[in-house]
């Protein structure tokens, strides 16, 4: 069972890292180095991308995807399986056959949000 969330925590960050996070964080980059140039080509988030994709191609959007997805699978893991343990303690020490109460759900939750 923990190695399925465990599991389940590598895949969470394989998908964050490669749809949204990756990609953000190469535009941000990109467009933090233009805006301190002399002379600045982009002034919104639309056009980097474009160009991005049009000089490098789709994958000018992933560099430095190996150290970040890295990065990503470590920490989902690690909150998958924090959030797994802390709703099992909860569970076995519930008086309500195991069902958690909203608060403990919501303690859970926030114990396992949380950035190290």
């Amino acid at each position: 069972d923990r190695a399925i969330t465990m599991f389940c925590g590598v895949v969470s960050g394989v998908v964050e890292c490669t749809i949204s996070l990756c990609p953000m964080s190469t535009i941000k980059a990109r467009l933090i180095a233009d805006q301190a140039s002399s002379q600045p080509r982009w002034s919104g988030v639309l056009q980097p991308v474009i160009d991005i994709s049009r000089e490098d191609g789709p994958r000018g959007l992933y560099r430095g995807l190996q150290p970040l997805l890295l990065k990503c699978i470590t920490i989902q893991a690690i909150r998958f399986s924090v959030y797994d343990e802390l709703t099992r303690q909860c569970r076995l020490r519930s008086t309500d056959q195991g069902c958690l109460a909203a608060w403990q759900m919501l303690g859970c939750g926030y114990c396992w949000g949380t950035e190290p």
